[in-house]
């Protein structure tokens, strides 16, 4: 289904879920604005459960920048708002930290990657729990880092919060992935200078042709609980890993 094509007023009509004041304000403002720049197509757009029908957790494939707005604005045609647990880096950056928190981002420490500290997980997945728990939306990239635009991996590692949370809340997961969203603002490799490491994105707004997929909902094997073995939420994060992996093929 084509956004473009559409009014562009028809993406922000409909019932929506409870959010963070902010979070619609922008929707507004930006949907329509990024209508314009791009053509957004939504593949299974059924997969992703209208508001109303209980709480969800939308897991993506991170390989661009902007992916999560894309992904957001697919959702908010389902009146869903994807509140996303996103790097406590951004939330902390100076004007923008404020307008993502407002939106109402879950911060936690990624540490690019390499995972936070057990009490950060601990809080963050306490506090997207309560949102799942009230019917909202809970946006997670399980890689829990950007994969950069030239790299010839599908996807890294899938870590185990996602799961726990799942199995935590009882919600399903649904893939997604926002193919082309990587062409705008390419992230590019990290870099080094003085012994630190940076990451970046190259500064161009490229119009891409974006395809927002959601893949059907995963459910989580029944006989996890929070107290089942490190190994067995591994493998139930790579078998997440693989139906997402799946959307590229769709």
């Amino acid at each position: 289904m084509s956004m473009h094509k559409e009014n562009e007023t028809s993406a922000l009509c409909g019932a929506r879920e409870k959010a963070p004041e902010l979070y619609w304000k922008m929707y507004e403002l930006f949907a329509p604005a990024i209508l314009r720049l791009h053509r957004v197509d939504i593949v299974n757009e059924n997969n992703l459960t209208p508001t109303g029908e209980g709480g969800l957790i939308i897991a993506a494939i991170h390989n661009g920048a902007l992916d999560g707005a894309f992904i957001a604005l697919a959702a908010g045609r389902r009146g869903r708002a994807v509140r996303f647990i996103g790097d406590e880096e951004l939330c902390n950056t100076p004007f923008l930290g404020k307008l993502v928190r407002g939106a109402g981002v879950i911060s936690i420490a990624s540490h690019r990657g390499k995972g936070a500290k057990p009490e950060q997980v601990r809080i963050a997945l306490a506090e997207a729990a309560e949102v799942i728990q009230a019917g909202g939306t809970i946006g997670i990239f399980p890689e829990g880092i950007i994969r950069p635009f030239f790299s010839t991996r599908k996807s890294f590692p899938f870590k185990t919060g996602v799961i726990r949370l799942a199995v935590a809340t009882g919600a399903a997961i649904v893939p997604a992935w926002a193919q082309g969203a990587g062409a705008v603002f390419p992230w590019i490799s990290p870099f080094k200078v003085k012994g630190k490491t940076f990451y970046g994105a190259i500064p161009v707004w490229t119009p891409s042709h974006i395809r927002v997929h959601f893949g059907k909902p995963f459910k989580v094997d029944k006989s996890l609980t929070l107290e089942s073995p490190v190994d067995a939420f591994i493998k139930e994060s790579e078998r997440l890993m693989r139906a997402a992996d799946a959307l590229r093929n769709s």
